[in-house]
């Protein structure tokens, strides 16, 4: 009996997840009626794969971005967050490869003012004259962007979003152990981890 029951709700899902193998995830989620089927569906899938690290709420965590806000690493475009959750970062494909170097070659003096430098970001305080902000213009607005503001697609976050940031704990001394260490954050690929019910919409 319980077999015959799970038999039929997976015929039942497959009815309306057959939609997302299309790819027009945009036009998708204007269809309220396949919305209301799929979310609950999503909401129990991101608690099992994602909100680990991430979050129950999506808030973020140390070393994990918040995914609950407006600030995107790559793209909040449907399709581009559908290509992160299907291969992952830095789990084996180029198209979602992102770390920071470490900067352990920089003198500590350096790197402590970086730090803080970088903490003053969100807050509007950062001494835009100082050696620091040399230091940041030569060695990470690259990829972080001119005062912080972020590299999208890139996978450089905005340091203007430290604040409330769990990632890293986003203060002087969590700034100053990313730019000695670097980082090399993982995010698993779902078709690595469940090839059968991996997002076929891209």
């Amino acid at each position: 009996m319980a077999v015959a029951g799970y038999r039929g709700l997976a015929a039942e899902r497959e009815g309306w997840l057959d939609r997302f193998a299309a790819g027009d995830l945009a036009s998708l989620q204007s269809d309220k009626a396949l919305m209301r089927l799929a979310t609950p569906a999503a909401g129990r899938l991101f608690q099992d794969n994602c909100a680990a690290c991430h979050g129950l709420t999506g808030e973020g965590g140390p070393g994990f971005p918040a995914l609950a806000d407006a600030d995107w690493l790559w793209s909040g475009d449907p399709a581009e967050v559908a290509l992160t959750i299907r291969d992952g970062i830095n789990a084996g494909d180029a198209s979602r490869a992102a770390e920071m170097p470490a900067f352990d070659w920089m003198d500590r003096a350096d790197r402590d003012a970086l730090a803080e430098y970088v903490a003053a970001l969100p807050q509007g305080s950062a001494d835009a004259g100082s050696p620091a902000a040399v230091l940041f213009a030569e060695n990470c607005a690259a990829c972080h962007g001119d005062g912080g503001a972020g590299g999208l697609n890139l996978g450089a976050p905005s340091a203007h979003r430290c604040r409330g940031d769990l990632r890293t704990g986003r203060n002087g001394a969590a700034n100053c152990h990313t730019g000695r260490s670097g980082t090399g954050g993982h995010g698993p690929g779902a078709c690595r981890r469940r090839r059968s019910t991996c997002l076929r919409s891209t």
